[in-house]
């Protein structure tokens, strides 16, 4: 089981490299002005899939008791997933004027509506504890992604066709893999379900009402993961709105060398989470040690991201992205601070987590884009709006860390004050 659960985590982790490496792409092949487009499109699109997706795979994996029957999720998961393009669209051409840019947030609105219904599939098959399905199609849709979204820029130049292609790549692995797999899963879900009937149990889905009572069970966990991506893709509509596509194309083939490494923390979290959640009711004093144990740990990998970018940051954008954006290398180490302590705050997350107060998560993660919010119209980073955006966006992070620290505080002393003693 272990290996298994392995070679998932390194599945997510090499699909969240093949993001990174698509930027590079856009970068080497596109020019600036298409990684703005792409990230641009990213940053309205990621938001919207959280919040319309409603956390639909962690749904249906953790649905043990059959609450809710997989068709309500299956009917669910595709209604949303039309009504993420829908909206990413008339952002797109409501409020940019752009045409290409607008084509281009639609596109990849779609992939990530095709990327939901991926997710769903994953969450059946975990529920199943068919977990090598979802490292190969990981691994299949990374594949497919970087050559397909690779060979449209290449040829083209235009980030449109890459990321239609990107598209189509995500769709042949849902239509030829992910779905064949997800009917074998739903299966045994499904047989699941007819046992608890024989064995005279009443199924809470037959109590549930409608798709609503799914919906509003779910709403809470989709706020919370659209305001942690809203707050990572405010700096980018903030620099379209002040300055050009250039300067967003900068920012973001930067940004996402970080959006890479924050997936290997969130896979190092998600495990730790699981972990510390089975001694909240055992050992509250291993739990204690193993949460501080986890910070100390993500503050020494954030220290030596921070070095290496001070040591060898030029050279690392020289060699992915060339000169153009290599000049910009005390952006990268603003980028790198702001970070580092993003990553530390995740660990405090974690430990919040496996006490499971999601209520004060989700409050949270609305106050930390608030902030975000403010401090980017307030502007404290200086004239130039590329490094003042930077700048903003590192002291943002740096309210984040605040907020995360009174937050395990508070909730850890309020879980184990009568135990501590």
């Amino acid at each position: 089981m272990m290996f298994k659960t392995l070679t998932v985590v390194g599945g997510r982790v090499f699909f969240g490299l093949s993001q990174w490496i698509l930027i590079t792409l856009a970068t080497r092949f596109g020019g600036l002005e298409a990684v703005g487009q792409l990230g641009l499109a990213l940053a309205v699109s990621t938001p919207l899939s959280m919040l319309f997706g409603l956390s639909l795979r962690s749904g249906v994996a953790t649905d043990v008791n059959n609450t809710f029957p997989i068709g309500f999720y299956v009917r669910l998961r595709s209604v949303v997933s039309v009504l993420i393009v829908i909206v990413a669209a008339a952002i797109a051409f409501v409020f940019f004027d752009d045409v290409q840019l607008s084509a281009v947030i639609v596109a990849v609105a779609c992939v990530k509506a095709v990327e939901g219904a991926s997710e769903l599939s994953y969450g059946v098959a975990q529920r199943s504890a068919k977990l090598q399905m979802i490292s190969i199609s990981y691994l299949l849709r990374s594949v497919l992604a970087v050559s397909m979204f690779g060979g449209a820029i290449y040829f083209s130049g235009n980030i449109l066709w890459a990321a239609i292609a990107w598209f189509v790549s995500g769709s042949l692995v849902y239509m030829f893999y992910d779905l064949r797999h997800f009917n074998s899963a739903s299966h045994s879900a499904v047989s699941a379900q007819v046992e608890n009937r024989a064995s005279g149990e009443r199924l809470k889905a037959e109590r549930s009402g409608s798709i609503w009572a799914l919906v509003w069970v779910q709403l809470p966990l989709a706020v919370g993961a659209a305001m942690g991506n809203l707050s990572l893709a405010l700096p980018r509509l903030f620099l379209d709105y002040q300055t050009s596509l250039e300067a967003v194309g900068v920012f973001t083939s930067i940004f996402f060398i970080f959006q890479a490494g924050n997936m290997v923390f969130q896979t190092i979290s998600q495990l730790m989470a699981t972990r510390l959640a089975k001694l909240v009711r055992t050992d509250a004093r291993r739990w204690a040690r193993e949460a501080c144990a986890l910070t100390v740990l993500f503050l020494l990998l954030s220290c030596a991201v921070i070095l290496f970018v001070a040591v060898f940051g030029e050279w690392v954008l020289l060699l992915f992205y060339g000169a153009e954006v290599a000049v910009f290398s005390s952006l990268f180490m603003l980028l790198a601070l702001g970070w580092g302590v993003r990553y530390v705050a995740i660990s405090l997350k974690t430990a919040v987590t496996s006490l499971r107060e999601f209520r004060l998560l989700l409050g949270f993660e609305i106050l930390a884009a608030l902030t975000t919010t403010l401090v980017l119209i307030r502007g404290m980073g200086g004239h130039d709006p590329l490094a003042r955006v930077t700048t903003d966006f590192g002291i943002a992070q740096g309210f984040y860390f605040f907020y995360s620290l009174v937050l395990f505080f508070w909730v850890s002393r309020k879980a184990f004050a009568a135990r501590l003693r």
